[in-house]
């Protein structure tokens, strides 16, 4: 996995941070994004002790400007375009999928508002190859 560039998001729950530090041991840069800024610089600050470079980001994922200005700033950074995506934030483990609550109008989870928007982090590294 060298030279890959994965943005993984939702660090907080149960597999975000073992999904980041496997990817970095194996040699892949990451980039962290969730709303709860300790748990993604901690995740970070291991995966630079591995040797991979590791930037955590601050962000709310339901604001489809702030996934775009936040792309830009991980190009700058990082140097490269995304080349993975894990889109684990707000995956909710154990549940059956007729178990899955259902959301109010306007509610939606995160995973399902910032999809399309995620998407597109990565597909412009794509297109070119």
């Amino acid at each position: 996995m060298e030279r890959e560039l994965v943005l993984i998001t939702g660090l907080g729950g149960v597999l975000g941070c073992p999904f980041a530090l496997q990817i970095a041991n194996r040699g892949a840069d990451i980039v962290l994004w969730d709303y709860n800024s300790s748990t993604d610089e901690q995740t970070a600050k291991f995966g630079r002790e591995m040797g991979v470079k590791a930037n955590a980001y601050t962000i709310n994922l339901t604001n489809h400007d702030t996934i775009y200005q936040t792309t830009d700033q991980v190009r700058s950074e990082m140097g490269n375009d995304v080349t993975m995506l894990i889109n684990n934030a707000n995956v909710v483990p154990g549940l059956q999928l007729l178990e899955f609550p259902r959301w109010p109008a306007g509610e939606d989870p995160i995973h399902q508002l910032s999809r399309p928007f995620l998407d597109d982090v990565g597909l412009p590294a794509l297109d070119d190859g």
